[in-house]
């Protein structure tokens, strides 16, 4: 009876640890590991899982009307010794514009986290090969002094080694 009981205990609790609930909290805290480890990963997944959203942004542009202005000069001669000069001005109002934009925008911050992994891994590369390509310019300038430095004792009968 003792090992039926054991056996019923033993099987009850595999079944609870395989059928166990995946609670918001243990999901959460698994997608902060893995941000924190992975972060290119689920920012791939994330793009992949939730495309872009386009939202539009209206703008609204009011251009101001400028007056424009017509003169003319009108001339009567009553006698001929009078003459009378009269200016006429006119004004012609353009009329005020006003312009509504609609721009259709396109956002996808994951796939902008990712992208930035790319790159952060990329110039850590150029970083290191940067630094590679100094030391061996540092090396072959010390070769190249040596060698230089053994031609002149040689030229004066001084053999190094």
């Amino acid at each position: 009876m003792k090992n039926i009981t054991t056996y019923i205990l033993i099987s009850f609790s595999f079944a609870v640890m395989l059928l166990g609930c995946y609670s918001e909290k243990r999901a959460a805290r698994q997608l902060v590991k893995a941000q924190t480890q992975y972060p290119h990963l689920v920012a791939k997944h994330c793009s992949r899982t939730f495309p872009p959203l386009a939202y539009e942004k209206d703008s609204f542009i009011y251009l101001p009307g400028d007056p424009v202005v017509f003169t003319d000069t009108i001339i009567n001669t009553d006698t001929i010794t009078r003459m009378q000069w009269r200016y006429i001005n006119k004004y012609h109002y353009k009329t005020d514009t006003a312009y509504i934009s609609r721009q259709i925008q396109v956002v996808n911050k994951a796939a902008e986290i990712a992208l930035s992994h790319g790159n952060a891994m990329l110039s850590s590369q150029l970083a290191a090969k940067k630094a590679e390509h100094h030391i061996l310019l540092w090396v072959s300038l010390v070769l190249g002094g040596y060698t230089l430095l053994r031609w002149v004792l040689l030229f004066w009968r001084i053999r190094l080694p």
